[in-house]
């Protein structure tokens, strides 16, 4: 006798009243009929089903539901249940195949799906069939059957699988042959315009736009998460109350977290959800990373298969080497961890910081060993890289982590004392420098009366560093004969054996202060020799801050030498040099371009000193220092001015313009202006064709000419 069928597998479900329509995904499904297969790939709770439900009631044409279960992994279920779901939309298909999977004779699968496929391929009609919930399928025998059936599939009938895993079916064959369609996570989960209307309209939640803006945010657009949100809304007594809830709203609400260990840690197993647990302390994974952590060595492989299976894991970059999870899902996994194995935590922690500080991550590496409470493994690192961070510019970041620390120990730590000098001296808050090179000359002979081999770059640079200190001192009390002798110690006190980059460093350091010292003695020309010689060394030595800051000393003293151009000339080397090295967006980038900008309203162009300047002056706002804000302020103050005046121009030259006619006033034919801007010969031709007629003239001559008289441009 053979066993029934369960009818309910094969009901199509009821499309809900309450819906938020989604007009765009039912499109992307109507034009997948064109393919084989529609593959709707996405994790739990990301509405696979309502919209297949959705679809269905607006299609044209029959539908024949599957709801598989895991039963169905037997191969001959699995073809029954096919059959009979493809029987409701034609009885004619051969009732024969019922038979001879009931056989306890051995059958012949193929032949049981070409018969099963010349049945469909009579049907004159279109139909659809949908099988729902393939991720419960992990038989071999299932699958292969289901390419068979895939591969020979008439034209007349669309597939559609929805799961939560991709199905270890053909995809890269069917996706490279233009037979398939997907639809994934991305795609389904909510936009902000329908996360409005799902909590506003379907649940009557009447929330406020930006409440509404950090609930999408929350959950990512995904759409249990919001429904599980909207439930705790729901209850709450007071409106009030529910922003309050939104910002603390994380992965260990009480809904969330009951439906994602339900429908997801709990379906794992055990190796899998320890592994899930232990790297919920990192923001990104990444393979060795998650193998220093958990002590694994197939990490790489595990991640790939979270991706697979679309477990709440997001890739953060096209190689699949860095991944994050879903934000709730990391807050369950985090609420987990610290609920069951609180202990293992900053173990945990810890072999993070290890791996990062050896990958060259230093931020992570400090967090990480922070978030342990391992202070002295945190020490260890700022002791080593402080310069770094004063180096780019990072100066709030590195006080914030030296405030972290007992002050006991950084006040006997002369690198960390020697930090806390520099931040102060960028800063422009230099009252406490005594008393911190005090600190740092008693740690410097505790150093060498004890038998601790410090590394060299960590220690044997600080007492040339002091002595530069002291040359900054000396100039704060308005003695620069003796700013001047220290800062010719410090050159001295550079011991050997450094490597190359320190000792261009420790030299362009002084060099900026000796510079510093000459020009308050009134000796400007060996000012500008010492101070150009320091800018080549300090950008050399990657200390980014201090070539910015060098450059802005020689501007202000070229200026003061009614040398503009010479120091327009040296701001068109350095934003040059910052391309090439890659500076990024980093606050001394915007010191340099507020140098230029300043440069070039004193040679009237005033639109590059705008663009230039509004550039500049978002880079250098994380900076706390007072040199810089008032470097800001005076330029800002400058361009009001100029701005004031109507430009002679009734459409101003571009930046761009202006550059190529520079160089034209230089005498550069078109092809060698384009060499040097890396630009083709028809561009700079459009270029002198805008600029011609902007300034209303008709040949090169006659534009130099105007452009110097209404000093776009300066002669040559």
């Amino acid at each position: 006798m053979s066993t029934p069928l369960l009818s309910t597998k094969l009901y199509l479900p009821p499309s809900r009243s309450t819906l938020v329509l989604r007009p765009r995904l039912v499109d992307q499904l109507n034009d997948g009929l064109h393919c084989k297969l529609i593959l709707i790939s996405a994790p739990a709770g990301f509405g696979k089903t309502t919209l297949l439900s959705d679809w269905i009631e607006k299609a044209h044409f029959p539908v024949a539901w599957l709801s598989l279960d895991e039963g169905d992994n037997d191969l001959s279920r699995f073809l029954t249940y096919l059959a009979s779901a493809l029987q409701t939309l034609d009885r004619d298909i051969d009732q024969g195949i019922m038979v001879s999977l009931q056989s306890p004779e051995p059958v012949n699968i193929e032949i049981i799906l070409t018969n099963l496929l010349n049945d469909i391929a009579a049907v004159p009609d279109e139909a659809i069939l949908v099988l729902d919930d393939y991720h419960v399928i992990e038989s071999q025998p299932v699958d292969q059957a289901l390419t068979f059936f895939i591969d020979n599939l008439p034209p007349q009938m669309h597939l559609v699988v929805a799961s939560r895993i991709d199905p270890s079916l053909p995809l890269s064959r069917l996706r490279a042959g233009c037979q398939m369609t997907e639809l994934r996570a991305d795609d389904l989960r909510f936009t902000i315009n329908e996360t409005a209307a799902f909590l506003n309209q379907i649940m009557g939640l009447e929330l406020s736009s930006q409440d509404v803006v950090a609930l999408e945010e929350r959950t990512e657009g995904w759409i249990a998460g919001l429904q599980l949100a909207a439930l705790s809304i729901q209850g709450l007594q007071r409106k009030t109350d529910v922003t309050e809830f939104i910002t603390r709203f994380t992965g260990s609400d009480r809904y969330i977290q009951d439906y994602l260990t339900d429908e997801v840690l709990g379906q794992q197993p055990e190796e899998r959800v320890d592994f899930l647990l232990q790297t919920s302390i990192l923001n990104r994974l990444c393979g060795p990373l998650c193998d220093t952590v958990t002590k694994q060595v197939d990490s790489q492989a595990v991640l790939e298969a979270l991706e697979n299976e679309n477990l709440f894991t997001v890739p953060l970059d096209n190689e699949r080497y860095w991944y994050r999870y879903h934000h709730l899902f990391a807050e369950l996994l985090a609420h987990h961890m610290r609920r069951t194995y609180p202990d293992q935590i900053p173990e945990l922690h810890q072999r993070a910081s290890a791996w990062y500080e050896g990958a060259g991550y230093i931020d992570d590496a400090i967090l990480h060993a922070q978030t342990a409470g391992d202070l002295v493994r945190m020490t260890a690192i700022i002791e080593k890289h402080w310069q770094e961070y004063i180096h780019r510019g990072e100066l709030t970041k590195l006080k914030n982590w030296l405030d972290v620390l007992n002050p006991k120990y950084t006040r006997k730590s002369a690198p960390l004392s020697m930090a806390y000098c520099w931040f102060y001296v960028l800063t422009a808050n230099r009252a406490l420098l005594p008393a911190y090179v005090k600190d740092i000359r008693a740690a410097l002979k505790v150093q060498e009366e004890s038998e601790i081999d410090y590394p060299p770059n960590r220690v044997a640079v600080i007492p040339s560093l002091v002595e530069t200190i002291e040359a900054i001192i000396s100039l704060d009390s308005q003695q620069a004969a003796q700013a001047k002798a220290h800062a010719e110690r410090a050159l001295l006190l550079i011991p050997e054996g450094l490597d190359p980059l320190t000792c261009e460093l420790l030299r362009g350091a002084a060099g900026y202060w000796l510079g510093q010292a000459y020009i308050t003695l009134g000796e400007l020309e060996p000012a500008c020799g010492v101070l150009l010689e320091g800018l080549n060394l300090l950008k050399a030595s990657q200390n980014y801050f201090g070539a910015a800051n060098s450059l802005l000393l020689i501007a202000t003293l070229y200026q003061e030498l009614d040398r503009t151009e010479a120091a327009i000339a040296l701001c068109e080397d350095m934003t040059a040099f910052m391309e090439d090295n890659r500076w990024g967006n980093i606050p001394p980038r915007g010191i340099v371009y507020v140098v230029y900008a300043r440069l070039q309203i004193e040679t009237g162009d005033y639109q590059a000193a705008r663009e230039n300047f509004a550039y500049g002056k978002v880079l250098v706002e994380p900076l706390n220092s007072k040199t810089i804000s008032d470097l800001v302020d005076s330029t800002e103050e400058k361009l009001g001015r100029v701005s004031q005046t109507p430009s002679p121009l009734v459409e101003p030259l571009s930046r761009r313009e202006i550059e190529v006619l520079q160089l034209v006033a230089a005498g550069l034919s078109n092809r060698e202006v384009g060499e040097r801007l890396f630009l083709s010969l028809d561009t700079v031709k459009g270029h002198n064709r805008n600029i011609y007629g902007k300034l209303e003239v008709k040949n090169r001559t006659q534009a130099i000419n105007k452009a110097i008289d209404l000093k776009i441009i300066s002669p040559r």
